[in-house]
């Protein structure tokens, strides 16, 4: 092994000990309140126990927080049906989460005869969704409702087609409802669509990173 081989080894032993997360198996990260030596003994010891929990216990007083990627689920019915769901569940740096769910809707419609509205639920670091409107034509409708904002022209959602998001904090679980009305101004209809926001997985980090 050449000098330069024996540093990169120790790199990713003590990333940890930088402020940076080490990753064990994919999904273990060592943390800085533990000697290195002494983490992968406990580690091993949990994982001779087979229990998650102890796992659990184990990172929480190694100084690591859980950190949960959450999504929101919209409930179907009253014309609304899912057209795409999740096929794999990963962190922002694209790496499989911990206790992973799959089968998430992040495609849904709303079809009624003057109008048809498309929901937008893509995976994300923070749950998020956007919403477009059009009638039978193709031509774009306004959706006026509560936590609901017209996104910027420029922004990528916008670029990908949607017009509008649902700020899901500010809702605070309330449902999601809206008219929807023409450039003109008439309301074609109205909507009100129940959701939850679930964990689809999560990953361990350093406190502090």
């Amino acid at each position: 092994m050449t000098t330069g081989d024996r540093n990169k080894s120790q790199n990713k032993v003590t990333g940890a000990n930088h402020g940076q997360a080490a990753t064990v198996s994919g999904e273990f990260m060592l943390c800085p309140r533990l000697p290195v030596v002494a983490q992968f003994r406990r580690w091993a010891n949990a994982m001779k126990r087979g229990s998650a929990l102890w796992l659990g216990v184990l990172l929480l007083a190694s100084g690591c927080s859980r950190v949960s990627y959450m999504h929101p689920v919209v409930a179907e019915g009253n014309g609304l049906r899912v057209v795409e769901r999740s096929t794999e569940s990963t962190s922002s740096q694209g790496k499989p989460l911990s206790g992973a769910k799959i089968g998430l809707p992040t495609k849904s419609l709303i079809q009624r005869v003057e109008y048809a509205i498309n929901i937008n639920t893509p995976l994300n670091a923070i749950p998020v969704m956007f919403l477009r409107a059009h009638d039978s034509a193709g031509s774009d409708l306004r959706l006026n409702g509560a936590h609901l904002h017209e996104l910027d022209k420029r922004s990528a959602g916008s670029l990908d087609g949607d017009r509008y998001t649902f700020y899901l904090d500010a809702a605070k679980g309330s449902p999601l409802e809206f008219d929807v009305v023409t450039p003109a101004g008439t309301v074609l209809g109205h909507e009100k669509i129940e959701y939850k926001v679930v964990s689809r997985g999560h990953i361990w980090v350093a406190e502090g990173t």
